[in-house]
Protein backbone atom coordinates (compact mmCIF):
# COMPACT_ATOMS: atom_id res chain seq x y z
CA UNK A 1 0.00 0.00 0.00
CA UNK A 2 2.82 2.40 0.92
CA UNK A 3 4.60 1.61 -2.34
CA UNK A 4 1.45 2.38 -4.34
CA UNK A 5 0.98 5.66 -2.46
CA UNK A 6 4.57 6.69 -3.27
CA UNK A 7 4.04 5.75 -6.90
CA UNK A 8 0.83 7.81 -7.01
CA UNK A 9 2.54 10.93 -5.60
CA UNK A 10 5.54 10.50 -7.93
CA UNK A 11 3.23 10.20 -10.91
CA UNK A 12 1.33 13.34 -9.85
CA UNK A 13 4.54 15.35 -9.52
CA UNK A 14 5.79 14.13 -12.88
CA UNK A 15 2.53 15.09 -14.60
CA UNK A 16 2.53 18.55 -13.03
CA UNK A 17 6.13 19.23 -14.10
CA UNK A 18 5.40 17.99 -17.62
CA UNK A 19 2.32 20.16 -17.94
CA UNK A 20 4.13 23.27 -16.77
CA UNK A 21 6.73 22.75 -19.50
CA UNK A 22 4.09 22.10 -22.16
CA UNK A 23 2.32 24.54 -24.42
CA UNK A 24 -1.13 25.98 -23.87
CA UNK A 25 -1.09 25.52 -20.09
CA UNK A 26 -0.05 27.84 -17.33
CA UNK A 27 0.57 27.51 -13.61
CA UNK A 28 -0.81 29.71 -10.87
CA UNK A 29 0.24 30.10 -7.24
CA UNK A 30 -2.15 28.39 -4.85
CA UNK A 31 -2.32 28.04 -1.11
CA UNK A 32 -2.56 24.49 0.26
CA UNK A 33 -4.42 23.96 3.51
CA UNK A 34 -4.23 20.66 5.39
CA UNK A 35 -5.60 20.66 8.92
CA UNK A 36 -3.83 23.38 10.87
CA UNK A 37 -0.80 23.37 8.58
CA UNK A 38 -0.59 25.89 5.75
CA UNK A 39 2.02 25.68 3.00
CA UNK A 40 2.35 26.91 -0.57
CA UNK A 41 2.42 24.92 -3.76
CA UNK A 42 1.55 25.19 -7.44
CA UNK A 43 -1.30 23.59 -9.31
CA UNK A 44 -1.67 23.35 -13.06
CA UNK A 45 -4.44 25.48 -14.55
CA UNK A 46 -5.75 23.95 -17.74
CA UNK A 47 -6.91 20.56 -18.89
CA UNK A 48 -5.30 18.87 -15.88
CA UNK A 49 -6.32 21.53 -13.37
CA UNK A 50 -8.04 18.91 -11.19
CA UNK A 51 -4.86 16.89 -10.56
CA UNK A 52 -4.38 18.54 -7.17
CA UNK A 53 -7.60 16.98 -5.98
CA UNK A 54 -6.22 13.51 -6.73
CA UNK A 55 -3.70 13.96 -3.98
CA UNK A 56 -6.49 14.61 -1.51
CA UNK A 57 -5.55 18.23 -0.67
CA UNK A 58 -7.98 21.18 -0.51
CA UNK A 59 -6.65 24.28 -2.35
CA UNK A 60 -7.60 27.95 -2.21
CA UNK A 61 -6.46 30.72 -4.59
CA UNK A 62 -3.82 33.15 -3.31
CA UNK A 63 -4.49 36.89 -3.08
CA UNK A 64 -4.18 38.77 -6.39
CA UNK A 65 -4.40 42.38 -7.48
CA UNK A 66 -6.24 45.03 -5.43
CA UNK A 67 -10.01 44.69 -5.52
CA UNK A 68 -12.00 47.42 -7.28
CA UNK A 69 -14.67 48.72 -4.92
CA UNK A 70 -16.14 51.52 -7.03
CA UNK A 71 -16.17 52.66 -10.65
CA UNK A 72 -16.17 56.20 -12.00
CA UNK A 73 -16.81 57.29 -15.59
CA UNK A 74 -14.71 60.16 -16.90
CA UNK A 75 -15.53 61.63 -20.31
CA UNK A 76 -12.72 63.57 -22.00
CA UNK A 77 -12.48 65.84 -25.01
CA UNK A 78 -9.05 65.69 -26.69
CA UNK A 79 -8.06 68.32 -29.24
CA UNK A 80 -6.54 66.51 -32.22
CA UNK A 81 -4.69 69.28 -34.05
CA UNK A 82 -2.79 72.46 -33.32
CA UNK A 83 -5.57 74.66 -34.71
CA UNK A 84 -8.09 73.00 -32.32
CA UNK A 85 -10.49 72.45 -35.20
CA UNK A 86 -11.16 68.80 -34.35
CA UNK A 87 -11.87 67.15 -31.02
CA UNK A 88 -12.01 63.48 -30.13
CA UNK A 89 -14.13 62.06 -27.30
CA UNK A 90 -12.38 59.57 -25.01
CA UNK A 91 -14.22 57.72 -22.26
CA UNK A 92 -12.33 56.31 -19.29
CA UNK A 93 -13.81 54.00 -16.65
CA UNK A 94 -11.79 54.24 -13.45
CA UNK A 95 -11.66 51.38 -10.97
CA UNK A 96 -10.94 52.59 -7.43
CA UNK A 97 -9.09 50.59 -4.76
CA UNK A 98 -11.28 51.40 -1.76
CA UNK A 99 -9.50 48.96 0.56
CA UNK A 100 -5.95 50.12 -0.20
CA UNK A 101 -6.79 53.83 -0.55
CA UNK A 102 -10.12 54.66 1.14
CA UNK A 103 -9.35 58.38 1.48
CA UNK A 104 -8.41 58.88 -2.18
CA UNK A 105 -11.40 56.79 -3.23
CA UNK A 106 -13.71 58.98 -1.15
CA UNK A 107 -12.30 62.19 -2.64
CA UNK A 108 -12.64 60.89 -6.17
CA UNK A 109 -16.24 59.72 -5.82
CA UNK A 110 -17.24 63.00 -4.16
CA UNK A 111 -16.04 65.01 -7.15
CA UNK A 112 -17.31 62.52 -9.73
CA UNK A 113 -20.92 63.28 -8.83
CA UNK A 114 -22.87 65.06 -11.55
CA UNK A 115 -23.41 68.79 -10.93
CA UNK A 116 -25.65 71.38 -12.53
CA UNK A 117 -24.08 74.47 -14.09
CA UNK A 118 -25.20 77.93 -12.98
CA UNK A 119 -25.14 80.09 -16.11
CA UNK A 120 -25.56 83.30 -14.11
CA UNK A 121 -22.66 82.67 -11.72
CA UNK A 122 -20.72 80.63 -14.31
CA UNK A 123 -20.05 78.00 -11.66
CA UNK A 124 -21.18 74.47 -10.87
CA UNK A 125 -23.62 73.77 -8.05
CA UNK A 126 -21.02 71.59 -6.34
CA UNK A 127 -17.33 70.74 -6.81
CA UNK A 128 -16.83 68.44 -9.77
CA UNK A 129 -14.13 67.15 -12.08
CA UNK A 130 -16.22 68.39 -15.01
CA UNK A 131 -14.47 71.30 -16.72
CA UNK A 132 -11.06 70.36 -15.28
CA UNK A 133 -8.09 70.15 -17.66
CA UNK A 134 -5.25 67.65 -17.79
CA UNK A 135 -2.18 69.86 -18.04
CA UNK A 136 1.12 67.97 -18.05
CA UNK A 137 2.89 64.73 -18.78
CA UNK A 138 5.70 64.40 -16.23
CA UNK A 139 7.56 61.23 -15.24
CA UNK A 140 5.24 59.23 -17.47
CA UNK A 141 2.08 60.52 -15.72
CA UNK A 142 -0.57 62.80 -17.27
CA UNK A 143 -1.58 65.17 -14.46
CA UNK A 144 -4.88 66.90 -13.88
CA UNK A 145 -4.86 70.61 -13.10
CA UNK A 146 -6.52 72.23 -10.09
CA UNK A 147 -10.25 71.60 -9.80
CA UNK A 148 -12.04 74.88 -10.47
CA UNK A 149 -13.46 76.71 -7.49
CA UNK A 150 -11.59 74.76 -4.82
CA UNK A 151 -9.36 76.47 -2.27
CA UNK A 152 -7.67 75.42 0.95
CA UNK A 153 -8.20 77.01 4.35
CA UNK A 154 -7.74 76.29 8.06
CA UNK A 155 -10.71 75.91 10.41
CA UNK A 156 -11.05 77.14 14.01
CA UNK A 157 -9.33 74.00 15.28
CA UNK A 158 -6.32 74.55 13.09
CA UNK A 159 -7.19 71.67 10.74
CA UNK A 160 -6.85 72.00 6.97
CA UNK A 161 -10.12 72.01 5.04
CA UNK A 162 -11.10 72.39 1.41
CA UNK A 163 -13.58 75.07 0.42
CA UNK A 164 -15.82 75.37 -2.62
CA UNK A 165 -17.29 78.81 -3.29
CA UNK A 166 -16.12 79.74 0.22
CA UNK A 167 -18.08 76.88 1.81
CA UNK A 168 -16.43 73.97 3.55
CA UNK A 169 -16.95 70.63 1.88
CA UNK A 170 -14.02 68.42 2.85
CA UNK A 171 -11.69 67.98 5.85
CA UNK A 172 -8.09 67.22 4.86
CA UNK A 173 -6.68 64.28 6.89
CA UNK A 174 -3.84 65.17 9.24
CA UNK A 175 -1.78 62.17 8.14
CA UNK A 176 -1.08 61.42 4.45
CA UNK A 177 -2.55 58.20 3.13
CA UNK A 178 -0.07 55.41 2.31
CA UNK A 179 0.00 51.92 0.82
CA UNK A 180 2.59 49.61 -0.69
CA UNK A 181 1.32 49.73 -4.29
CA UNK A 182 3.92 50.63 -6.92
CA UNK A 183 3.71 52.64 -10.13
CA UNK A 184 4.72 49.56 -12.08
CA UNK A 185 2.57 49.81 -15.21
CA UNK A 186 0.49 52.07 -17.40
CA UNK A 187 -3.12 52.91 -16.59
CA UNK A 188 -2.75 53.47 -12.84
CA UNK A 189 -4.43 56.32 -10.97
CA UNK A 190 -2.03 58.26 -8.79
CA UNK A 191 -1.95 61.37 -6.65
CA UNK A 192 0.56 63.06 -4.38
CA UNK A 193 0.19 61.86 -0.80
CA UNK A 194 0.87 65.38 0.45
CA UNK A 195 -1.50 67.30 -1.84
CA UNK A 196 -4.82 68.48 -0.46
CA UNK A 197 -6.34 69.13 -3.88
CA UNK A 198 -8.38 66.14 -5.18
CA UNK A 199 -6.75 66.31 -8.64
CA UNK A 200 -4.93 63.16 -9.78
CA UNK A 201 -2.91 61.70 -12.62
CA UNK A 202 -2.92 58.64 -14.89
CA UNK A 203 0.29 56.72 -15.56
CA UNK A 204 1.23 56.30 -19.21
CA UNK A 205 4.01 53.85 -18.32
CA UNK A 206 5.78 52.42 -15.28
CA UNK A 207 7.14 55.30 -13.19
CA UNK A 208 9.36 54.36 -10.26
CA UNK A 209 10.04 58.09 -9.71
CA UNK A 210 6.48 58.41 -8.39
CA UNK A 211 6.81 55.69 -5.75
CA UNK A 212 8.45 57.99 -3.21
CA UNK A 213 5.58 60.44 -2.66
CA UNK A 214 2.82 59.16 -4.95
CA UNK A 215 -0.21 57.08 -3.95
CA UNK A 216 -1.66 54.49 -6.32
CA UNK A 217 -5.42 54.36 -5.67
CA UNK A 218 -6.95 52.77 -8.75
CA UNK A 219 -6.66 51.91 -12.43
CA UNK A 220 -8.25 52.58 -15.79
CA UNK A 221 -10.39 49.55 -16.68
CA UNK A 222 -9.20 48.94 -20.20
CA UNK A 223 -12.06 46.76 -21.43
CA UNK A 224 -14.68 49.34 -20.36
CA UNK A 225 -12.85 52.39 -21.74
CA UNK A 226 -12.48 53.76 -25.28
CA UNK A 227 -10.35 51.34 -27.34
CA UNK A 228 -6.82 52.69 -27.73
CA UNK A 229 -7.31 55.30 -24.99
CA UNK A 230 -3.76 54.86 -23.70
CA UNK A 231 -2.09 55.57 -27.03
CA UNK A 232 -4.44 58.50 -27.68
CA UNK A 233 -3.26 60.17 -24.45
CA UNK A 234 0.34 59.02 -24.56
CA UNK A 235 0.85 60.38 -28.07
CA UNK A 236 -0.15 63.96 -27.17
CA UNK A 237 2.92 66.17 -27.81
CA UNK A 238 4.40 68.05 -24.86
CA UNK A 239 6.42 71.20 -24.40
CA UNK A 240 10.12 70.75 -23.62
CA UNK A 241 12.73 73.36 -22.84
CA UNK A 242 15.49 70.84 -22.32
CA UNK A 243 18.96 70.96 -23.79
CA UNK A 244 19.73 69.35 -27.15
CA UNK A 245 23.14 68.35 -25.82
CA UNK A 246 23.89 64.90 -24.35
CA UNK A 247 22.69 64.66 -20.75
CA UNK A 248 25.56 65.11 -18.29
CA UNK A 249 27.86 66.79 -20.81
CA UNK A 250 29.56 70.13 -20.08
CA UNK A 251 27.38 71.88 -22.68
CA UNK A 252 24.25 70.43 -21.06
CA UNK A 253 25.34 71.59 -17.59
CA UNK A 254 26.03 75.11 -18.93
CA UNK A 255 22.58 75.21 -20.55
CA UNK A 256 20.85 74.12 -17.32
CA UNK A 257 22.77 76.67 -15.24
CA UNK A 258 21.86 79.51 -17.63
CA UNK A 259 18.22 78.47 -17.71
CA UNK A 260 18.07 78.41 -13.91
CA UNK A 261 19.69 81.85 -13.68
CA UNK A 262 17.39 83.55 -16.18
CA UNK A 263 14.28 81.94 -14.64
CA UNK A 264 15.33 83.28 -11.26
CA UNK A 265 15.77 86.79 -12.62
CA UNK A 266 12.41 86.65 -14.42
CA UNK A 267 10.58 85.40 -11.34
CA UNK A 268 12.13 88.18 -9.23
CA UNK A 269 10.77 90.65 -11.78
CA UNK A 270 7.36 88.89 -11.67
CA UNK A 271 7.61 88.02 -15.35
CA UNK A 272 4.94 85.37 -16.10
CA UNK A 273 7.16 83.96 -18.85
CA UNK A 274 9.29 82.45 -16.08
CA UNK A 275 6.60 79.84 -15.44
CA UNK A 276 7.89 76.29 -15.70
CA UNK A 277 6.25 74.86 -18.82
CA UNK A 278 8.14 71.57 -18.89
CA UNK A 279 5.82 68.70 -19.83
CA UNK A 280 2.82 70.88 -20.67
CA UNK A 281 0.43 69.13 -23.04
CA UNK A 282 0.28 70.85 -26.44
CA UNK A 283 -3.26 69.58 -27.02
CA UNK A 284 -6.12 70.50 -24.69
CA UNK A 285 -7.60 67.59 -22.71
CA UNK A 286 -10.79 68.57 -20.86
CA UNK A 287 -13.12 66.58 -18.60
CA UNK A 288 -16.57 67.02 -20.16
CA UNK A 289 -18.51 64.70 -17.86
CA UNK A 290 -18.17 62.39 -14.87
CA UNK A 291 -20.31 60.13 -12.70
CA UNK A 292 -20.12 57.26 -10.24
CA UNK A 293 -21.13 54.02 -11.96
CA UNK A 294 -21.70 51.63 -9.08
CA UNK A 295 -22.62 52.01 -5.44
CA UNK A 296 -24.31 55.08 -4.09
CA UNK A 297 -22.85 58.39 -5.22
CA UNK A 298 -21.11 60.09 -2.33
CA UNK A 299 -23.39 62.55 -0.60
CA UNK A 300 -21.93 66.00 -0.36
CA UNK A 301 -23.24 68.67 1.96
CA UNK A 302 -22.12 72.24 1.43
CA UNK A 303 -22.52 73.37 5.02
CA UNK A 304 -21.73 76.88 6.12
Amino acid sequence: MAAMRRMRVSLLVLLCVSCQKGQGLRSAPLKMVSGSHVSRGRAVVGGLGGLALLAGFPWTAAAGTPRITAKVQLDLSVVKDFQATAKEPVRLVLGLYGNEAPEATSRTTKLATEASYDELDEEYSRPTFEGTIFLRNLDGVIEMGTVKGISEDVDDKGDAVLLYRKKRFYAVPAEPERNSLKHDRAGLLTRSRYASDPAFGISMEASAARDEDGLVFGEVIDELSTPGWLEKLRSIPVYSDGSMEPEGSIADEVFRAQRKFFRGVAKAAKDTRAEDRQGLLLRRVTVTGCKVLDGNAAKLSLAE
